[in-house]
């Protein structure tokens, strides 16, 4: 049997100041439902979105439309092409792969350093806890500063940070005029011949940063074409971090605003903590669409290939049956896992990412993808604290 929801209300929902008792009334109704105003499944459920996250024949995009029809032709579709968070096939996983093994050898230490490192310097120049506007520019230079200098281009980073806060606005066209397309198009052209011209000019200072240590990896394995990939890769770990991150500070915030306790920021465990919980009670993604390539079954209904589902995250977080007492923000559940997407992890370990649809921000960067969101967001928790208790 088919359930409906109505008018198209789960897109509708990340805007709302508290759409948790929506996505509640939505889950006890049915935790997979189809929305004839979206053409598409709705899946409310932690146990339903996990099988579709975990799925091979769930895919990230339409087999059909590889890249949306809008980036067709421009450098962002060829961005976009290459982005091994937003496709699928065996060039694409080899590519996670090699990706996953470059991440994976940063080490916590390193990355801790580097957020604070970043914080600090973002602190300062934008005052968050002296100025409301300056929160703002605190959340979204914090994650482009920090990503960075992770793929170690500082002297770069400030033209690098500017591009790619217009090239993200053409990554969901459907909240972007015609102009904000236009420059966003421009930007990743800019982009593209920025990162490239940074690989030809070989390791800055004697400092092997992520982007050299993906071209290393990738040029063990094959070509020019590899060198592409790794180029629009590193600008998508830019991207990400962008509103992705920024996201997962502002719900941060939010959360020490409310009341939280705000953990010891001289205890990475503690913090990270709090992190996982800002993650799990309030996430910056609420939801991020697959699209079916064969026939399965999910939850008693058949969803047929080249139809497409929505999963709603936030819902997911907050299911009973996943967390006893879901409304309640607690950093004490422990290392139990939210729902959440794991964007460079390889199709056996874990599901890749998609596009979500972002409430006060977005996303977050686990392999490292949760896992460095939250390095990069622990930085600006001294700040934060500060602010939330003046």
């Amino acid at each position: 049997m088919t359930n409906e929801t109505k008018g198209g209300a789960p897109l509708d929902a990340p805007t709302h100041p508290d759409p948790y008792n929506y996505y509640a009334q939505l889950h006890s109704a049915a935790p997979v439902q189809f929305d004839a105003a979206l053409n598409a499944w709705v899946v409310s459920s932690a146990a339903a979105v996990t099988q579709v996250l975990e799925n091979p024949v769930a895919r990230v995009r339409p087999a059909t439309e590889p890249v949306p029809p809008g980036l067709l032709g421009s450098q962002a579709g060829l961005l976009f092409r290459h982005l091994v968070r937003m496709n699928d096939g065996p060039v694409h996983e080899r590519l996670k792969c090699q990706i996953a093994r470059c991440l994976d050898a940063v080490s916590d230490e390193t990355l801790w350093e580097i957020a604070r490192e970043a914080a600090r310097q973002c602190a300062t120049l934008t005052e968050p806890v002296r100025h409301p506007d300056g929160l703002t520019s605190f959340c979204y230079q914090l994650p482009a500063q920090t990503m960075g200098l992770l793929l170690g281009l500082p002297a770069a980073l400030p033209r690098a940070a500017r591009l790619t806060s217009l090239l993200v606005r053409c990554i969901s066209p459907g909240s972007s005029t015609a102009d904000q397309l236009n420059a966003s198009r421009e930007a990743a052209g800019l982009l593209w011949q920025l990162f490239d011209e940074l690989l030809d000019d070989g390791v800055p200072d004697g400092r092997l940063g992520l982007l050299w240590t993906l071209q290393h990896a990738a040029r063990d394995d094959g070509g020019g074409t590899m060198r592409e990939a790794v180029i629009a890769n590193a600008i998508g770990f830019m991207t990400q971090a962008f509103e992705a991150t920024a996201g997962l500070i502002g719900n941060a915030w939010l959360a020490l605003a409310a009341g939280a306790d705000a953990p010891d920021t001289r205890d990475a465990q503690a913090t990270a903590a709090f992190l996982r919980e800002v993650l799990r009670h309030d996430p910056p993604i609420h939801n991020t669409r697959r699209f079916a390539a064969e026939d399965f079954e999910l939850d008693g209904s058949t969803v047929r290939a080249g139809e497409s589902l929505l999963l709603l995250l936030a819902a997911a977080n907050r299911d009973p049956t996943l967390h006893a007492q879901p409304e309640r923000f607690d950093p004490s559940r422990g290392p139990r896992h939210a729902v959440h997407l794991r964007p460079w992890a390889p199709r056996l370990s874990g599901p890749a990412h998609g596009v979500g649809h972002h409430r006060r921000g977005a996303g977050a960067t686990e392999r490292r993808g949760p896992g460095s969101a939250r390095r990069a967001a622990a930085g600006a928790v001294p700040p934060l604290t500060e602010r939330a208790c003046a």
